[in-house]
């Protein structure tokens, strides 16, 4: 075999980047590419971009001390001596390859040991082993032993560039069964995994590409907590037993995420499913499956004494199933034995139910998070609350965020989501001490302040960054801004779709409930949230079209069909078509005109993909007519037209974005701060688990094929960024994150996944929740239009009710609700996907649901939530021929038909109705 020995002796100085010798390796799957200094390129060769993964150089790294001296690195830099002719440097890294190895040894005579790396191709993976050799008579402690893996980052001019050219990491770091996955933003494969092999683990992770195998010294030394230990290891002396020491990977191609999953497997690690997510409500059980070719020697929990975990058996060769049920809130680890002596870490948080969440988090929103004091100028202002120092910040006490960046107390989305969740919540659970709070702010701080009144210039403008009082005033804007002066400070588009969002839900309340609200009535805020809808559409890109409205995602801007349709209901014909028009020519960019319109805020950002997901939605269930010169690029200067409309596009792209969701999402990750969460280096469980997550629950329930991956994966994300909430009971101290009585109830943006790291805001956490609950009610926000109960007949775990309690009876399920909101319930298997949704009241709590044997037939108890007579609109979604007849209190009610959906008037007057659905 031809063999290339390079070593790095002598190299001229000036033998810098022009000069450096590149190399490679191929086969018909794999492309590798080096320099003197190591593998720096690894792309696949089938990939039609040849996309390199490596955005830096693929290495090992070192910290060791001996004979109890200081802690050093393994000496491989460039260094320099001078002599009369020339510069010259020495290096200490060797080279040797093969037609399919490369091999770098960093050695040279007077180091106190070798590091062997050799990288091979061995058919479809590439082996990447380590060996350390003691090359003294003196005994060598390790601190660190870490693999670097720098990414290629999102880069170049165009959107291919951006979404093709670039990767993201995924990881599972948990001792012997971690892995590690990378891939593009566009979500399309190819996929590159990393595999441990058996007697290799990882047990730390600091950065953006280190990934450790000892971590004692870097780990003890960093402050916060961690959840495995941090371990040294040692080299005895050269020629005794254990001066060598061995670790090793193997990395593998894949093109789907059931072939990661496969992989897993074959590679003698395990793949883990979890229903219905690894944030766990107390009052739910929660199932877990390990596919592994492994011996499965035990799962053990961290807490037995306050954990219910059963083993279930083997359903399918080489699946095992368990069940659990955690009685202790918080974390709670179980430890998967295997193999004798190989262990993994499954990481589940405990919270108290849904239902008891979202009331304490609404309480305490009125209770600790409105400003009211009318010599304010900010009066009636819902601002961030730290749970660090139990205080409610604002424009007077911001933390440090000062001068522009005062928003973040103040307007934008750290604080616009607080309202929308308030009125959300109160619009099916009403209180009239939080209806009255909702309303003092519209009254005090948002109409006349924050946005602009219909009797000003720009009517119904909402005043941006950093807060109403110096976006109305060019003076103070001159402080801290020196251009755009000239311009009405209104063209923040992601601000509008949360005032819209407001005011949806307080006309449901006033609609609802017209005896609990004062200010308006529900005719008023119709009248605002249609104003409001209408401005975000015209007024930015008007006045600043950078903020290009029918090419970025914003935020609840998916409620758009829904005020579009009570528009209608009440009437509106003329407002609601031309809202449909301007949502129209966004859903036909985004289906039509550009193959990656996944931007945001940011040229690549997770924030789209509730908007793109809504979007594809409504073009493949509604028929939008082909038009020459729709609308007009005021930036680039063109015309868009579309002279072929189909539902079949729409459904096209749906997939299309589906993909770039999971692209940002953790899926095969098994953590609770991972799986269902919406991915960034240095957060986890922000606003997007939830608000994306609606877009992967509504894909699985309405349109996939198979639906019970994303059902897994939506229902993750809706339970997930609960975690983020400092809750609990006496006992518990009221929170385990923060505790204390003063922060129960409160809630952190995001999860630091780190043991330490900085945050946007300006400020470094340990390893938890933010200390500011800032975007993170933007994700609460989504709570109501997400939650619901599901039965599904899963193929793995067979019969489940995500978000309730499932009893099997002899004649059928009783299904109990526990989802939080109790307005929905979704029958999902085989032959049919059946679902029903109240606008209000609900199913009576903890009274089950029932469903007949062969699933013909539905019974539940719906409560009346206000005690008063009043109509209730049931809907019925049933996919599939069978015609279903409803009855209340035994009399039969007759449907309308809209859209597809079978809906039901409901006079409601008793405090509770037995409702029945019976298939003709």
């Amino acid at each position: 075999m031809q063999k290339t020995l390079l070593f790095i002796g002598i190299l001229t100085v000036c033998a810098c980047t022009s000069h450096e010798q590149e190399n490679s390796i191929s086969n018909d799957l794999w492309k590798l590419e080096y320099n003197q200094y190591g593998l720096h390129h690894i792309s696949n060769v089938n990939d039609p971009f040849q996309s390199n993964v490596l955005g830096g150089r693929l290495d090992a790294n070192i910290r060791f001390r001996m004979n109890d001296g200081e802690w050093q690195t393994i000496f491989r830099r460039l260094t320099t001596t001078y002599r009369p002719t020339e510069h010259e440097a020495t290096f200490s890294r060797q080279l040797e390859t093969e037609p399919d190895m490369l091999r770098i040894t960093d050695y040279k005579p007077g180091m106190p040991f070798s590091m062997e790396q050799t990288f091979r191709l061995a058919g479809d993976a590439m082996e990447w082993d380590i060996v350390i050799e003691n090359q003294m008579f003196y005994h060598v402690d390790i601190g660190d032993l870490f693999i670097n893996i720098p990414i290629s980052p999102a880069s170049g001019d165009t959107q291919t560039d951006l979404f093709e050219g670039g990767y993201l990491r995924h990881f599972f770091i948990s001792g012997d069964g971690s892995f590690i996955f990378f891939n593009k933003r566009s979500g399309n494969p190819p996929y590159l995994l990393l595999t441990v092999k058996p007697g290799t683990s990882l047990e730390y992770f600091e950065g953006s590409s280190n990934y450790y195998i000892h971590s004692g010294y870097t780990g003890t030394g960093q402050m916060g907590t961690w959840r495995q230990d941090h371990t040294f290891s040692e080299l005895a002396p050269k020629g005794q037993d254990n001066d060598r020491l061995e670790f090793g990977f193997r990395l593998h191609w894949a093109n789907s995420y059931d072939e990661l999953r496969d992989l897993l497997y074959e590679n003698n690690l395990i793949d883990v499913r979890v229903v219905p997510g690894m944030t766990v409500p107390e009052d739910l059980e929660a199932r877990f499956s390990l596919r592994t070719k492994a011996v499965i020697d035990s799962v053990t929990a961290e807490f037995p004494e306050d954990t219910e975990l059963k083993y279930l058996g083997e359903p399918m060769p080489d699946y095992h199933l368990y069940s659990v049920k955690f009685n202790r809130l918080g974390e709670n680890m179980l430890t998967v034995n295997f193999d004798g002596e190989r262990k993994t870490y499954l990481e589940f948080f405990s919270t108290e139910p849904v239902e008891t969440l979202l009331s304490k988090r609404a309480s305490f929103i009125v209770n600790n998070q409105q400003h009211r004091d009318p010599n304010l100028w900010y009066d009636g202002l819902y601002s961030i609350w730290d749970m660090t120092n139990s205080v409610l910040r604002g424009p007077d006490d911001t933390d440090g965020n000062d001068g522009w960046y005062s928003y973040r107390v103040a307007c934008d989305d750290p604080v616009l989501g607080i309202a929308p969740y308030l009125a959300s919540i109160n619009a099916l659970f009403p209180n009239e001490k939080q209806i009255e709070s909702l309303e003092y702010y519209l009254e005090n701080h948002l109409w006349g302040g924050l946005q602009r009144t219909d009797e000003e210039t720009y009517p119904y403008g909402i005043m941006g960054v950093p807060n109403f009082k110096v976006a109305r005033d060019t003076m103070l804007r001159a402080q801290i801004e020196n251009r755009r002066l000239d311009k009405k400070k209104i063209w923040r588009t992601y601000d509008y779709p949360h005032v819209f969002m407001l005011y949806y839900h307080m006309y449901q309340i006033a609609e609802r409930y017209p005896d609990k609200v004062s200010y308006l009535d529900a005719g008023g805020y119709l009248e605002r949230m249609w104003q409001t809808a209408r401005a975000f559409f015209a007024y930015p890109y008007e006045i600043y079209s950078w903020y290009d409205i029918y090419k970025w995602g914003n935020y609840n801007e998916m409620l758009i069909p829904e005020i579009i349709e009570l528009l209608e209901d009440k009437g509106r014909q003329e407002e609601a078509d031309w809202l449909r028009a301007e949502w129209e020519k966004k859903a036909k960019y985004f289906i039509y005109d550009d193959p990656y319109p996944y931007r945001s805020e940011f040229p690549t950002d997770r924030t789209h993909t509730e908007s793109t997901y809504a979007l594809a939605r409504y073009g493949a269930t509604n028929d939008m007519e082909p038009q020459e010169n729709l609308w007009y690029d005021k930036n680039l200067g063109i015309w868009y037209s579309h002279t072929n409309v189909t539902r079949e596009a729409a459904l096209e792209f749906m997939e299309r974005q589906h993909l770039s969701n999971l692209a940002i999402r953790g899926w095969l990750e098994p953590a609770y701060y991972t799986l269902g969460s919406a991915l960034r280096d240095s957060e986890r469980l922000g606003y997007m688990a939830r608000m994306g997550g609606w877009s992967v629950l509504d894909y699985g329930i309405h349109f996939a094929d198979d639906p019970h991956d994303w059902l897994q994966l939506g229902y993750a994300s809706y339970l997930s960024s609960f975690a983020l909430m400092n809750t609990g009971r006496p006992e518990t101290n009221y929170g385990f994150w923060y505790p204390g009585r003063e922060n129960d109830g409160a809630i952190g943006q995001a999860l630091t996944p780190f043991k330490q790291s900085s945050t946007w805001m300006g400020y470094t956490e340990e390893r938890g929740p933010w200390r500011y609950d800032s975007e993170q009610n933007l994700g609460m926000g989504a709570v109501t239009r997400m939650a619901s109960t599901i039965l599904a007949d899963d193929p793995l775990f067979g019969w489940i009710a995500y978000g309730g309690k499932l009893e099997k009876a002899g004649n059928g399920y009783r299904v109990t609700p526990r989802d939080g909101v109790r307005i929905r319930f979704w029958l999902i298997d085989d032959q049919q996907r059946v679902g029903i949704e109240l606008d209000r009241d609900g199913f009576k709590k903890e009274n089950p649901i029932l469903v007949s044997n062969e699933r013909d037939r539905l019974e539940f108890v719906l409560e009346n939530r206000t005690g008063t007579s009043h109509p209730t609109r049931l809907t019925l979604d049933a996919k599939g021929p069978e015609v279903w007849r409803m009855s209340l209190d035994g009399e039969v009610i007759e449907p309308i038909l809209r859209n597809d959906k079978v809906i039901y008037t409901l006079n409601i007057y008793n405090h509770e109705h037995k409702i029945t659905l019976q298939k003709n």
